[in-house]
């Protein structure tokens, strides 16, 4: 017995359990995209969440520079005795004192001391200050070529001269 075009067949139990399967396999890929619906909404939640915490500033201070500065304030200290020191020696008679530091080179004066170090702040505060300017002007609305030159700053680090830190470094080893 051929079916004609909008009849069904003669065994109905058949055709409703075609139809049934039909209608869960749809069931099943609506429950699929309920589930892929739900990781999305979790994941919109969380990212909204994220956007509206308070900034870094408001919330906190931002460890790294809170640790940097602590940093800058002791080689300030440093600075200040070195000073003293430095002013002692001028005091007591005038002539440069040399300091063996017992590398392989010539004795370095108590004045190229105080220079040395003198140039090594200044670098490091100013690689400290840029990176506080960075770390303010941080927000949601910084452009991405505005971000993308801060990371190129920060790894730079302009104000740094490496040969002079290490040059300090071999000194006292």
């Amino acid at each position: 017995m051929e079916l004609e075009e909008g009849k069904s067949s003669c065994n109905p139990n058949h055709e409703l359990r075609k139809m049934l399967s039909e209608f869960l396999a749809e069931v099943v890929k609506l429950e699929e995209l309920g589930s892929i619906g739900g990781r999305f909404l979790i994941g919109f939640q969380q990212a909204l969440e994220f956007l509206r915490r308070p900034s870094i500033f408001e919330s906190s201070e931002f460890d790294h520079l809170t640790k940097a500065k602590n940093i800058i304030e002791e080689l300030e200290k440093l600075m200040e005795k070195a000073g003293s020191v430095m002013q002692s020696v001028d005091e007591m008679g005038g002539d440069e004192c040399e300091m063996d530091f017992g590398v392989e080179s010539e004795p370095v004066t108590s004045d190229e001391c105080g220079s040395f170090m003198a140039v090594i702040y200044s670098m490091m505060k100013q690689d400290y200050v840029m990176q506080e300017r960075i770390v303010s002007a941080l927000n949601l609305k910084t452009p991405a070529g505005e971000l993308d030159a801060y990371c190129m700053m920060w790894s730079l680090r302009p104000f740094v001269d490496d040969d002079v830190v290490h040059q300090g470094l071999r000194l006292v080893r």
